[in-house]
């Protein structure tokens, strides 16, 4: 197991301990409640009495809902846009550091082309504009369908899988969507992740501003580790369906994406929302570390896939870990700030002990997960997500080294082997077997040396799995198969060490 697999499962029994009595402790509140817990996470303040807070939300929500149902248009268009007026300056300004923290991993992480700062601009205004529009939707289901979270298990999956996760993935990649139309600004697969998860950066501002006005500083940094993280990490999956579709020719690749952030989405709210599923709420938090993961191997493909790839650019991974780090660092003092002038001393000494512990977790585990990419180029490593109990194939493995040279020198030292061995040849062709393994066929430089066998051409496959070659250091080991003259079935021969042959003259 590689270690920043490890380090997330590490991270997450971690928080299964500390989130444990606190999810005993959601059971007993009022049913009626879906805040969802990825707005607490380092405090339980949420799971205190929030009454007046839930019924002042209640109330502001009801109200829009009561113009909408009746036709007001006017008065329902001010409710959506007018709390962007009353928001404190404490919001803003928190909700500004976050998206500053991500939207510089986002420059960090475009090595090969930055992107036109008004393009970033405008994609980020459009996630925010395009998070209000998704209020239209929620009250459409509301209001004309009569869906709304009721507590019961079946009820609140479907809502929080097809009307939370639906909206909200929907409207996160317009932007997006919007460029790919009316712009040629994108040229390669890194820009869809960059532009796509600058859009979730601008719905999860909205959203951001929107929670701490309403339920304090104490949230800030929670929504920062958590609800930032996972916006974006799942719009990055929506995007690398265009990705997909535009690059690997895979036209419903899109709609694909999209249906598996929307479970995502829709699971990892159902186990912070629903009373009976926040008993095992760490499920949540593994959705989260395995869609970071999903995002990483995401990057990857898309920068190895680049048209401006070059070995001599490389990712600055500790400037990128220094970010987060520093970063999330400064977002925790702003809490312990804000909470004392907002509050108290006192509220802000009781809050610092659990941020801490959960600082102390996340912080570590996000500057590891968001850095674990390794570029391969031109390959199109496989994508697999665990889902729940199974795993899902975002992207199938395709190891296309048609036309690659390599060299060949003989580990087994038989007659049979030193008749064709050492050599060098090109690939000319790769199948796959019933067994879902990569055969590939070379045709020699020098010609062997046998009676019984093909003299020009052999099959090889690779001892590890299908990559034949090593990504880094492009060597591997290889089974080599002499095909027989008269039934033309490869035969194994013995095992070769075998290079990728670098040269101008080929």
């Amino acid at each position: 197991m590689k270690n920043g697999s490890r380090y997330f499962i590490i991270s997450a029994i971690l928080i299964l301990f500390i989130t444990f009595p606190f999810s005993i402790q959601a059971k007993l509140l009022s049913k009626k409640t879906t805040i969802s817990i990825e707005s607490y996470t380092s405090d339980n303040s949420l799971l205190k009495s929030n009454n007046q807070q839930i019924k002042e939300l209640n109330s502001i929500s009801k109200t829009r809902a009561e113009h909408f149902a009746s036709g007001n248009i006017i008065n329902y268009i001010k409710s959506i846009f007018t709390p962007y007026l009353k928001y404190s300056k404490m919001s803003y300004l928190a909700g500004i550091l976050i998206f500053l923290i991500y939207l510089f991993y986002f420059r960090y992480i475009d090595i090969y082309e930055h992107e036109p700062w008004k393009y970033i601009i405008f994609t980020f205004f459009a996630g925010i504009l395009f998070a209000d529009i998704g209020l239209v939707f929620y009250d459409i289901s509301s209001v004309i369908f009569g869906w709304y979270m009721n507590d019961e298990v079946i009820n609140d999956l479907f809502y929080t899988i097809f009307v939370i996760g639906g909206i909200e993935e929907i409207v996160k990649i317009f932007p997006l969507i919007l460029l790919l139309r009316f712009t040629k600004i994108i040229n390669e697969p890194i820009d869809y992740i960059v532009y796509g998860g600058v859009a979730a950066l601008g719905f999860a501002f909205s959203e951001n501003i929107m929670y701490f006005d309403r339920y304090g500083a104490g949230i800030i940094f929670g929504r920062a580790l958590t609800a930032v993280v996972l916006h974006t990490s799942l719009t990055g999956i929506v995007a690398y369906g265009f990705v997909l579709r535009d690059y690997r020719q895979k036209k419903n690749a899109p709609l694909k994406m999209l249906f598996i952030a929307m479970i995502l989405h829709g699971l990892y709210d159902f186990f912070l929302m629903n009373p009976t599923a926040k008993g095992v709420m760490i499920i949540a938090y593994f959705i989260l570390f395995s869609t970071i993961m999903v995002f990483n191997k995401i990057v990857s493909n898309s920068l190895s896939n680049s048209p401006y790839y070059s070995k001599s650019i490389h990712l600055e991974i500790r400037k990128i870990q220094l970010l987060l780090i520093g970063g999330l660092t400064g977002v925790f003092i702003l809490q312990y700030l804000l909470l004392i002038i907002t509050e108290s001393f006192d509220a802000a000494n009781s809050n610092i002990i659990g941020s801490a512990i959960i600082a102390a977790i996340f912080i570590p585990a996000l500057s590891v997960g968001f850095t674990k990419i390794e570029l391969h180029p031109k390959k199109w490593k496989s994508i697999k997500i665990s889902l729940l109990f199974r795993k899902i194939t975002i992207d199938k493995e395709d190891p296309d080294l048609i036309d690659t040279f390599i060299t060949f020198k003989p580990m087994t030292r038989n007659r049979i082997m030193l008749h064709y061995f050492p050599n060098s040849g090109e690939i000319y062709k790769q199948t796959m077997d019933s067994k879902g393994r990569a055969w590939f066929y070379v045709r020699l430089e020098k010609l062997g040396n046998s009676d019984k066998y093909n003299n020009k051409h052999i099959a090889i496959r690779s001892k590890f799995g299908n990559e034949l070659l090593n990504e880094k250091k492009g060597i591997g080991m290889a089974g080599i198969y002499l095909i027989n003259k008269n039934s033309n079935k490869p035969v194994f021969a013995g095992w070769c060490s075998v290079e990728e042959l670098i040269s101008v003259d080929r």
